[in-house]
This record gives C-alpha cells, sequence and structure tokens, in this order.
C-alpha cells in the first residue's frame, strides 16, 4: 500500500510534465495546439432527434464545456484530473501484479505517453471508456476482487457517455451467458442488459451512419479504387478491399493520429510542420502499440487454459473502426492496458503463478 501511494503521485508527477510540455511545444509542431470540432456538434445536438452519447451531451451541456472556454485553465485543470481518476485503477492493479521496479516504469509510461497526455487536456468522450476497460481487466488478473459483479453495469451504463462501449457490452454480454457460471446473472445483470438495451436502440442510427463513413485515403472506397487504377476487375477490387481494409485500419487505430485519416500519411504544413516528426511519432506509436498487442495475444494463449482471453473483450470496441473511420482516437481507452503488457513477464513461470485465475 506505502508503494502504491509513492507509485501515483509519480504519475501524477509525470503526467503534468507532460502535459505542459505539449501546451508550451505543440503549437510549434501543429499550428492548432489541439482541437475539438465534436464538442461543437454535440452542443448542436437535438438528443429528441440525433441521440449520439447522449449523457455526454446533456453532461457538457450543463457544465458549460464548449468550444469558446474549451483553453481555459478551469477546464485544462478538470480535464486533466478526470483523466487521472479514470487512469488510477491501472496504477493499483499494476501495483498488485507487476514487481516495484516495473511499476515505476508503467507508471513513467504511462505518465508520458503522448497521445495519453493530449487527450487529458480536454473532456472528451474516449475518457468515459477507460474505466470499463480496467475493471474487466481488473476482475481477471486480481479475481480476489468483487469488481466483475459491476463491470458490466459500467460498460451499459457509460455506453452512453462513448458508443464505442457497445460492442464491449454485448461481447462481455455473451460471454456471461455462455462461458461464465450462472451464478454471476442476477439483478445487477439484468439491469446492465435493459440498460445496454436502451443505449443500443437509441443509438443505432448513428452506428449505421458511422459505418457508412466514406472519407480519406485509407477508406474502404479509396482502397477499392487503388485496386481498380492497377487494373484489377470491379469483382476483385471488390474482394480484395473487403480483406485488405481491416489490416490497414487495424495499422491506423495503433498509430494514426485522426488527421492522417482525412490527409493520409503526408500532413499538411499547417498540421505537422515537420514531416521528420510526423513519420517518426506515427511508426513509433505503431511499432509501440503493436508490440504490446502481440505479448497480449501470446500472454492470452500461455494461458487459455485460465480463460485468460476474456481479457481481449475490450478491443471488440475497435470492431466498427475496421471498416469505418479509423484513428488512434478510438485505441485510447485502451492504451494503457497495452502499456501494462510491456512489462507483464510472458514466461512458463508468470503462468505458473497465475494458475489460480481460473
Amino acid at each position: 500500500m506505502n508503494k502504491l501511494f509513492l507509485n501515483i503521485p509519480f504519475f501524477i508527477i509525470f503526467r503534468l510534465t507532460c502535459c505542459l510540455g505539449i501546451l508550451k511545444f505543440l503549437p510549434k509542431y501543429d499550428q492548432r495546439l489541439f482541437t475539438f470540432t465534436d464538442l461543437g456538434e454535440y452542443h448542436g445536438i437535438d438528443l429528441g432527434l440525433q441521440p449520439i452519447d447522449p449523457l455526454y451531451v446533456l453532461f457538457v451541456k450543463k457544465i458549460g464545456y464548449t468550444l469558446e472556454n474549451l483553453y481555459d485553465f478551469k477546464w485544462l485543470v478538470v480535464s486533466i484530473l478526470l483523466s487521472i481518476f479514470f487512469t488510477l485503477p491501472w496504477i493499483v492493479l499494476a501495483n498488485k501484479i507487476l514487481s516495484p521496479k516495473f511499476v515505476f516504469f508503467y507508471c513513467f509510461l504511462l505518465g508520458i505517453h503522448p497521445y495519453l497526455s493530449l487527450y487529458s487536456l480536454k473532456i472528451e468522450t474516449g475518457l468515459f471508456a477507460i474505466l470499463p476497460v480496467s475493471l474487466l481487466v481488473f476482475s481477471k488478473l486480481w479475481p480476489y476482487s468483487k469488481i466483475y459483479k459491476i463491470s458490466l453495469l459500467t460498460t451499459s451504463f457509460l455506453s452512453l457517455m462513448r458508443n464505442s462501449l457497445i460492442p464491449m457490452g454485448w461481447v462481455q454480454f455473451l460471454y456471461t451467458i455462455f462461458l461464465k457460471k450462472r451464478k454471476e446473472i442476477g439483478i445487477i445483470f439484468f439491469i446492465s442488459l435493459f440498460i445496454l438495451c436502451f443505449s443500443s436502440a437509441i443509438q443505432i442510427p448513428y452506428g449505421m451512419k458511422y459505418l457508412n463513413q466514406e472519407f480519406g485515403c485509407y477508406s474502404f472506397s479509396s482502397i477499392q479504387n487503388w485496386f481498380s487504377l492497377r487494373g484489377f476487375s470491379p469483382l476483385f477490387s471488390n474482394f480484395f478491399s473487403f480483406l485488405v481494409t481491416p489490416f490497414i485500419h487495424l495499422f491506423l487505430d495503433l498509430g494514426a493520429r485522426e488527421a492522417i485519416s482525412f490527409y493520409c500519411l503526408s500532413l499538411p504544413n499547417n498540421i505537422a510542420n515537420n514531416q521528420i516528426i510526423n513519420y517518426v511519432s506515427t511508426f513509433g506509436f505503431l511499432t509501440l502499440h503493436l508490440w504490446c498487442f502481440i505479448r497480449l495475444l501470446k500472454f492470452c494463449w500461455l494461458n487459455k487454459e485460465n480463460y485468460m482471453y476474456e481479457i481481449l473483450i475490450p478491443f471488440s470496441m475497435l470492431i466498427p473502426t475496421l471498416y469505418g473511420a479509423a484513428h488512434l482516437r478510438y485505441l485510447m481507452p485502451l492504451i494503457p492496458f497495452l502499456l501494462l503488457m510491456a512489462f507483464i513477464p510472458i514466461n512458463k513461470k508468470f503462468k505458473k503463478e497465475i494458475s489460480y485465475l481460473k
């Protein structure tokens, strides 16, 4: 416990330092500093006609968080505090399952991760998806806790703040019904199911609109045109596009900032005035996150007898991005989990030590 209270301040110091660095130096790289165009759209939403992330819309309207005060000191502080609060379960989990040295390095990497730090500066919907992911993973990697009892409820409720949680909620539901013990199905489970059904039903129109979005050079239609221009028939172009698009979009999820999905890898100077930094950061994120993801898959495979594949459920929130819009913002709630996998030993000794996790 004493180590936990040491690691949390370390994490906060690292995160604050990185946030201050972004506020000071990012304008020299990107003239826009950071943008949040969706916030203006949320304020223009009539929930009676277009219920997108309805609780989030009500939240930002109620507190008066707008594009006009996005950079106000008060809201920057609130944003950072919320980000720290929702990230704390990951620090607690790391403190329980990692060695003290690895916990420190995990807090350091979690604190200075540039993309997490950037999104700590705004109250964005993805922020509310960090908590459900942490609760599910926590309940599996530290089964002595009773968090699993509220995991689905948290996912269902916060899907009203971040609709990308809806696929994760339904996979949790199916997993509980078909693979978990019946004793976990009780009143909380049925309340969670009701909220999840409600959230899914009211956001179906937006979900259909999202899946039909076609923009940028990495959309399904753009990839299809690329094959057509190289002499492939329409039938084969369509077929190859269905096969290739999910892999390209997964790479975008793992490393590409949002602007890349609009402007392609080479960005305009007002968005990235140094292309070397743009390329290095993009492929750096891709390499780090992909390496952590591969370690996660290996970890689940080595511990499959302990049903460790349950911790892959949060990645179901990426399924719509495989053919819809795809960029690093959709990965943001999963980044603390991926970074944790950089420090969990992937070997037989660790496999034996966690044999009780079944």
